[in-house]
Protein backbone atom coordinates (compact mmCIF):
# COMPACT_ATOMS: atom_id res chain seq x y z
CA UNK A 1 0.00 0.00 0.00
CA UNK A 2 2.40 2.13 0.73
CA UNK A 3 4.33 1.75 -2.71
CA UNK A 4 1.32 2.17 -4.72
CA UNK A 5 0.99 5.65 -2.63
CA UNK A 6 4.36 6.79 -3.21
CA UNK A 7 4.00 6.13 -6.97
CA UNK A 8 0.84 7.69 -7.01
CA UNK A 9 2.70 11.24 -5.05
CA UNK A 10 5.53 10.84 -7.48
CA UNK A 11 3.12 10.73 -10.45
CA UNK A 12 1.38 13.87 -9.15
CA UNK A 13 5.04 15.75 -8.21
CA UNK A 14 5.66 14.97 -12.09
CA UNK A 15 2.85 16.99 -13.24
CA UNK A 16 0.72 14.00 -14.32
CA UNK A 17 3.45 12.90 -17.20
CA UNK A 18 2.65 9.73 -18.49
CA UNK A 19 5.80 7.02 -18.79
CA UNK A 20 7.55 7.57 -22.35
CA UNK A 21 8.30 3.52 -21.78
CA UNK A 22 6.93 1.23 -20.19
CA UNK A 23 9.97 1.44 -17.88
CA UNK A 24 10.66 5.49 -17.66
CA UNK A 25 8.67 8.73 -17.61
CA UNK A 26 9.28 11.68 -19.84
CA UNK A 27 12.06 14.35 -19.30
CA UNK A 28 10.45 17.30 -19.41
CA UNK A 29 12.47 18.52 -23.00
CA UNK A 30 10.03 15.60 -24.01
CA UNK A 31 7.07 16.51 -22.83
CA UNK A 32 7.56 19.92 -24.03
CA UNK A 33 8.61 18.25 -27.53
CA UNK A 34 5.18 16.36 -27.27
CA UNK A 35 3.68 19.80 -26.66
CA UNK A 36 5.13 21.85 -29.38
CA UNK A 37 3.45 19.07 -31.49
CA UNK A 38 0.78 20.92 -30.99
CA UNK A 39 2.06 24.26 -32.49
CA UNK A 40 2.60 25.80 -36.19
CA UNK A 41 5.91 25.78 -37.08
CA UNK A 42 7.47 25.45 -40.45
CA UNK A 43 9.92 22.88 -41.12
CA UNK A 44 12.99 25.33 -41.19
CA UNK A 45 11.67 26.01 -37.17
CA UNK A 46 11.57 22.54 -36.06
CA UNK A 47 14.88 21.89 -34.78
CA UNK A 48 15.08 25.13 -33.25
CA UNK A 49 11.97 24.36 -30.91
CA UNK A 50 13.11 21.21 -30.42
CA UNK A 51 16.49 22.70 -28.97
CA UNK A 52 14.54 24.88 -26.94
CA UNK A 53 12.52 22.39 -25.31
CA UNK A 54 15.82 20.92 -24.39
CA UNK A 55 17.98 23.84 -23.13
CA UNK A 56 14.70 26.12 -21.92
CA UNK A 57 13.42 25.95 -18.43
CA UNK A 58 11.46 29.06 -19.21
CA UNK A 59 10.28 28.06 -22.90
CA UNK A 60 9.18 24.74 -21.40
CA UNK A 61 6.92 26.03 -19.03
CA UNK A 62 5.44 28.53 -22.23
CA UNK A 63 4.90 25.71 -24.21
CA UNK A 64 2.69 24.04 -21.51
CA UNK A 65 0.86 27.13 -21.20
CA UNK A 66 -0.01 27.13 -24.46
CA UNK A 67 -0.83 23.44 -24.83
CA UNK A 68 -2.65 24.15 -21.64
CA UNK A 69 -5.23 26.79 -23.36
CA UNK A 70 -7.91 24.94 -24.81
CA UNK A 71 -8.91 26.21 -28.06
CA UNK A 72 -6.19 27.75 -28.64
CA UNK A 73 -3.93 27.77 -32.06
CA UNK A 74 -0.50 28.94 -32.43
CA UNK A 75 0.96 29.38 -35.76
CA UNK A 76 4.85 30.36 -35.88
CA UNK A 77 5.65 31.70 -38.61
CA UNK A 78 9.52 33.18 -40.35
CA UNK A 79 8.68 36.61 -42.39
CA UNK A 80 10.36 39.39 -43.68
CA UNK A 81 9.11 42.38 -41.73
CA UNK A 82 9.25 46.09 -43.73
CA UNK A 83 12.59 47.99 -43.09
CA UNK A 84 9.95 50.51 -41.59
CA UNK A 85 8.40 48.36 -39.19
CA UNK A 86 8.59 49.36 -35.35
CA UNK A 87 9.22 46.26 -34.28
CA UNK A 88 11.37 42.94 -34.36
CA UNK A 89 8.76 40.56 -34.57
CA UNK A 90 5.31 40.21 -34.09
CA UNK A 91 2.07 38.80 -33.00
CA UNK A 92 -1.38 39.07 -34.12
CA UNK A 93 -3.90 37.32 -31.31
CA UNK A 94 -7.55 36.58 -32.45
CA UNK A 95 -10.02 36.36 -29.49
CA UNK A 96 -13.64 34.68 -29.96
CA UNK A 97 -16.02 35.57 -27.33
CA UNK A 98 -13.47 36.79 -25.36
CA UNK A 99 -10.98 33.98 -25.15
CA UNK A 100 -8.02 33.51 -27.01
CA UNK A 101 -8.28 31.40 -30.25
CA UNK A 102 -5.21 31.98 -32.30
CA UNK A 103 -1.99 33.50 -32.50
CA UNK A 104 0.27 34.21 -35.34
CA UNK A 105 3.58 34.69 -34.29
CA UNK A 106 5.46 36.25 -37.43
CA UNK A 107 9.29 36.46 -36.88
CA UNK A 108 12.48 37.07 -38.91
CA UNK A 109 14.86 34.32 -40.40
CA UNK A 110 18.01 35.57 -38.91
CA UNK A 111 21.13 34.27 -36.29
CA UNK A 112 19.75 31.22 -34.62
CA UNK A 113 20.36 33.60 -31.23
CA UNK A 114 17.99 36.15 -32.16
CA UNK A 115 14.95 33.58 -33.64
CA UNK A 116 14.58 32.26 -30.04
CA UNK A 117 14.83 35.32 -28.67
CA UNK A 118 11.91 36.23 -30.35
CA UNK A 119 9.78 33.22 -30.24
CA UNK A 120 10.38 33.59 -26.52
CA UNK A 121 9.40 37.02 -26.18
CA UNK A 122 6.34 36.78 -28.60
CA UNK A 123 5.33 33.88 -26.76
CA UNK A 124 5.13 35.84 -23.48
CA UNK A 125 2.86 38.26 -25.17
CA UNK A 126 0.66 35.44 -25.78
CA UNK A 127 1.06 34.45 -21.82
CA UNK A 128 -0.14 38.10 -21.25
CA UNK A 129 -2.79 37.85 -22.72
CA UNK A 130 -4.14 34.16 -21.63
CA UNK A 131 -3.16 35.66 -17.79
CA UNK A 132 -6.01 38.34 -19.09
CA UNK A 133 -3.54 41.21 -18.84
CA UNK A 134 -5.19 44.49 -20.17
CA UNK A 135 -2.27 46.12 -22.24
CA UNK A 136 -4.28 48.97 -23.25
CA UNK A 137 -5.21 49.81 -19.60
CA UNK A 138 -1.52 49.66 -18.73
CA UNK A 139 0.14 51.22 -21.52
CA UNK A 140 2.28 54.43 -19.86
CA UNK A 141 2.56 52.30 -16.32
CA UNK A 142 4.50 49.16 -15.07
CA UNK A 143 7.13 48.92 -18.16
CA UNK A 144 3.81 48.74 -20.91
CA UNK A 145 4.67 50.80 -24.14
CA UNK A 146 3.73 51.66 -27.50
CA UNK A 147 6.12 51.69 -30.14
CA UNK A 148 6.34 53.31 -33.22
CA UNK A 149 4.97 56.47 -34.36
CA UNK A 150 1.43 56.28 -33.43
CA UNK A 151 1.54 56.71 -29.68
CA UNK A 152 -2.52 56.20 -29.87
CA UNK A 153 -3.08 52.53 -31.65
CA UNK A 154 0.60 51.50 -32.43
CA UNK A 155 1.42 47.98 -31.37
CA UNK A 156 1.72 47.65 -27.46
CA UNK A 157 5.26 46.16 -26.04
CA UNK A 158 6.04 44.89 -22.38
CA UNK A 159 8.84 45.08 -20.54
CA UNK A 160 7.97 41.41 -19.17
CA UNK A 161 8.13 40.29 -22.78
CA UNK A 162 11.31 41.51 -23.58
CA UNK A 163 13.29 40.04 -20.35
CA UNK A 164 11.25 37.04 -21.04
CA UNK A 165 12.44 36.54 -24.25
CA UNK A 166 16.05 37.46 -23.27
CA UNK A 167 16.04 34.86 -20.73
CA UNK A 168 14.83 32.35 -23.16
CA UNK A 169 17.51 33.16 -25.59
CA UNK A 170 19.99 33.13 -22.57
CA UNK A 171 19.22 29.69 -21.54
CA UNK A 172 19.28 28.52 -24.80
CA UNK A 173 22.81 30.50 -25.17
CA UNK A 174 24.48 28.85 -21.65
CA UNK A 175 23.65 25.66 -22.79
CA UNK A 176 25.21 25.94 -25.92
CA UNK A 177 28.73 26.93 -23.82
CA UNK A 178 28.08 23.95 -21.33
CA UNK A 179 27.96 21.46 -24.43
CA UNK A 180 30.99 23.08 -25.79
CA UNK A 181 32.84 23.29 -22.32
CA UNK A 182 31.80 19.55 -21.93
CA UNK A 183 33.33 19.04 -25.64
CA UNK A 184 30.04 16.89 -26.64
CA UNK A 185 29.05 17.10 -30.31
Amino acid sequence: MMLAWASALVLAAAGGSEPASPGGWRSPAARCEAMAGSLRVPPALHGVVTELCRRSPTFRRQVARLADAGGLTVTVRLVVLPSTSPCRAQTVITRVDGQVRSADVQVPAGHTRLVVELIGHEFEHIVEQLDGVDLRRWVGHGGVRRVGGDQAAGPIETERARQVGLLVAGEYTASTMEIAALGVR
